[in-house]
């Protein structure tokens, strides 16, 4: 587990090849307009703390964040010790499939 927490904490190594090679900042350099969310100008994200993203797949949270990131450690200075990116694709259950209402029974349940 501690090698996919490295991946995607590739900026405490350096944040140019962070920059470089990381896929969705990649992505983001070859398109011709690039969204620039207002969360990323909110004073809120000034107070320490652990701060989750939540939302659909596929809607921008890790591009988000990875922006987050990069402006952090350019613009604000932030000391890339402080910041830990966690994904929440190695959580294994994250990929298991709900059980369908009424599926799940107690065992001394008649059925």
């Amino acid at each position: 587990m501690l090698e996919e927490l490295a991946i995607h904490n590739r900026f405490k190594e350096s944040l140019p090849r962070y920059e470089a090679h990381d896929p969705h900042l990649k992505k983001l350099k070859n398109l011709p307009l690039v969204y620039h969310s207002t969360l990323l100008d909110e004073q809120i994200f000034n107070n320490p703390g652990i701060y989750l993203v939540t939302g659909g797949r596929q809607i921008g949270k890790t591009t988000f964040l990875k922006q987050f990131i990069l402006e952090l450690l350019t613009k604000k200075a932030i000391d890339s010790a402080a910041i830990l990116f966690i994904s929440g694709e190695i959580i294994d259950s994250h990929h298991m499939r709900a059980a369908p209402p009424g599926s799940i029974r107690r065992k001394n349940e008649e059925t």
